[in-house]
């Protein structure tokens, strides 16, 4: 499943808004391939880093995912 960073932070905080954010990120985690395009492009505000942090933990060591960017590795830290 592909998507870009900005819709898929849009797609959580919907989910949160209507009470489906549970089941979104279970959806989330059961995709054998999630890729992530863009990582970088906008800023993200404390809620989507969060968002992604639980992404990206319920798919450790169960399934792949790939980060699109072109911020360069050194400054993903700083972005985050």
């Amino acid at each position: 499943r592909y998507y870009r960073v900005a819709r898929l932070v849009e797609i959580l905080h919907l989910s949160h808004a209507d009470g489906s954010y549970t089941k979104t990120l279970e959806q989330i985690a059961k995709i054998q391939l999630l890729i992530l395009d863009d990582w970088g492009i906008d800023q993200l505000d404390r809620q989507a880093r969060r968002d992604l942090l639980e992404v990206l933990e319920d798919r450790y060591d169960r399934s792949s995912t790939i980060i699109t960017t072109q911020l360069p590795l050194d400054m993903w830290h700083q972005f985050i």
